[in-house]
């Protein structure tokens, strides 16, 4: 199908009725295209068209609430040079004194640590799903937080797909104090 389009295309361009050179002729134009998709995608186009793509979605009631939730997650997480959630780190919190207690994943924000009652406590951010914006922070004694080896992006994808894409994950020793 594919390739009986590119001919299609090639026939238009072609001099001769030669299928050959008209699917050659479809190929390159296709190539031609994405050539200059991308050029104008890295130009500073990205930003005009995603501004179309953003209004058009806006006029969609139910899309628009989802998109717009979704949309300030997402401009959080890191890109580039420009890494919002750098000083972030994924942590498992464990709840309750038993060891195996139910526990859950969460940000750490900071190392700051926070005396409370006489006792050590880091501020995590245990976010909701499926749309990781909302969420609870909370202060946890230390030994109750533990290191991970989990991405940011498979954190963020853990929660936007409600566990489905959750990547498998060590947990650590606790986090000690710096």
């Amino acid at each position: 199908m594919l390739g009986g389009l590119l001919q299609s295309i090639g026939y238009k361009f072609s001099p001769a009725s030669n299928l050959t050179l008209a699917y050659i002729i479809g190929i390159l134009l296709l190539l031609l295209t994405i050539l200059i998709l991308g050029v104008l995608l890295e130009s500073g186009a990205r930003k005009f068209l995603r501004s179309i793509a953003q209004r058009t979605v806006y006029q969609l009631p139910l899309v628009r609430a989802i998109y717009q939730t979704t949309d300030k997650y997402v401009s959080l997480m890191p890109s580039g040079s420009d890494d919002k959630l750098k000083g972030m780190r994924v942590a498992f919190v464990r709840f309750g004194n038993a060891q195996y207690g139910p526990g859950t994943l969460a940000l750490m924000p900071t190392m700051d640590l926070f005396s409370i009652s006489g006792m050590d406590h880091w501020i995590v951010i245990i976010p909701t799903a499926p749309i990781p914006v909302g969420g609870a922070m909370l202060f946890v004694p230390t030994d109750s937080i533990f290191s991970t080896d989990m991405s940011m992006d498979g954190f963020a994808g853990s929660f936007v797909s409600l566990g489905v894409t959750t990547a498998q994950f060590q947990v650590g020793e606790p986090i000690a104090p710096v």
